[in-house]
């Protein structure tokens, strides 16, 4: 009777688990994000360009500088002797961003690749240029929702130039390749405290170090054509490459409970050591800040640096990812120590969140991007700033 018992205890749990496998399975993302997961619903970005690319829409994935750093060629290889590090979209091109909350978010890039209306990029007509990573770039928020949008929408004439996947060094080359030549009084550089020193890890190993050298450039808007025509072809790899996952695939993740891991965080972490060792990157973001604070300067421009906190500095149950095993106070002190030395206006997103009753409102459920009322904070601080000058 005993035994009888245990089994009839294991298998309902078992079926227990399995009905909770079929229902995240099939839940909408709204309601996934409601219970504080850190599972992702919805395609991936190669994914979706291909269910675009098959009802005959001519899309392209956004291809991060990342992608190229992390290649075997450490770079975009243009012909036999030209390789470089793309530091922007491809222009002109409808452009799948993401799909982070199960809606996919796309838009049509500007002349330069970047997410901007056509035009944006007058310097007759323009009052600031926004740097960044995916928070500058407007990562899984509609145009509306976008730092840049709120400012154009608050008659700020402002440029993004925000690129997901960029770390310091590659924002370096942004200043030098894309914003320099337009020269815009207000320069507003995003830094986030969750893995823009990590991301200085892989770049400084490539030739995006070079931009440390005033007199450097890759030349990207002179060859722009020939880099457009290039990533096309790279993009159209991909998506050839690309294979809807099988059956077999599917029924595997099912029986191994793939996505109730995933939501309860019980899967294997990646090993790292408690605290990570900072002070190599510390001392090069220095260096990027010194450059591009001196470049905009030249042209009687202002640098200012835009603070980004991470979620785990409100919240102690969101996990660190690869690389942020550091403390976010360690990493604000550091960066705030840089720009007093250089003598850059900081705008403090991380103290104004605190000001909130519920910070961690300001994020999409676990996730690490900010939902649109945190860049609306954000956004607020650029524009008090500039109507304040």
């Amino acid at each position: 009777m005993k035994r009888s018992s245990v089994l009839i205890s294991l298998a309902s749990t078992v079926a227990t688990l399995y009905a909770l496998e079929a229902l995240i399975s099939v839940a909408p993302s709204q309601l996934i994000d409601k219970l504080g997961t850190t599972l992702r619903k919805g395609p991936t970005v190669i994914a979706e360009t291909y269910r675009m690319r098959m009802r005959n829409i001519e899309a392209f994935p956004h291809l991060q500088p990342d992608t190229f750093i992390d290649s075997a060629t450490k770079g975009l290889q243009l012909n036999d002797t030209a390789t470089v590090i793309p530091l922007s979209g491809i222009p002109n091109a409808l452009t799948v961003l993401c799909n982070e909350s199960g809606t996919t978010i796309s838009y049509r890039s500007d002349e330069l690749g970047f997410r901007n209306p056509r035009d944006t990029w007058d310097p007759n007509h323009l009052d600031a240029a926004v740097i960044g990573d995916s928070f500058a770039h407007g990562f899984c928020r509609t145009e509306s929702e976008t730092i840049t949008g709120m400012l154009r929408s608050a008659g700020i004439r402002a440029a993004n130039a925000g690129l997901t996947g960029a770390g310091p060094l590659a924002e370096l080359g942004v200043v030098r390749e894309y914003v320099s030549p337009v020269r815009p009084r207000n320069v507003y550089w995003l830094f986030y405290e969750g893995n823009d020193l990590i991301d200085l890890v892989s770049e400084r190993e490539t030739t995006l170090s070079r931009y440390l050298d005033p007199n450097f450039s890759q030349q990207l808007r002179a060859n722009a054509a020939m880099i457009a025509q290039t990533e096309k072809r790279y993009a159209d790899s991909l998506l050839n490459q690309y294979e809807p996952p099988s059956f077999a695939a599917r029924a595997r993740g099912f029986l191994t409970l793939r996505n109730l891991r995933t939501a309860t965080g019980l899967y294997r972490g990646v090993k790292q050591p408690a605290m990570r060792d900072e002070s190599r990157e510390v001392a090069l973001l220095r260096d990027v800040l010194t450059t591009a604070n001196n470049e905009v300067k030249s042209w009687g421009g202002r640098l200012h640096l835009v603070y980004l906190p991470e979620r785990r500095r409100f919240d102690s149950r969101t996990r660190a990812v690869t690389g942020e095993n550091h403390r976010p106070d360690d990493v604000e002190k550091a960066v705030l120590s840089i720009t007093t030395d250089l003598d850059i206006p900081v705008l403090n997103a991380a103290a104004e969140f605190a000001r909130q009753d519920d910070p961690t409102s300001l994020w999409n459920a676990r996730r690490y991007h900010y939902n649109a009322k945190g860049y609306r904070i954000v956004a607020g601080l650029i524009s008090d700033d500039l109507r304040a000058r």
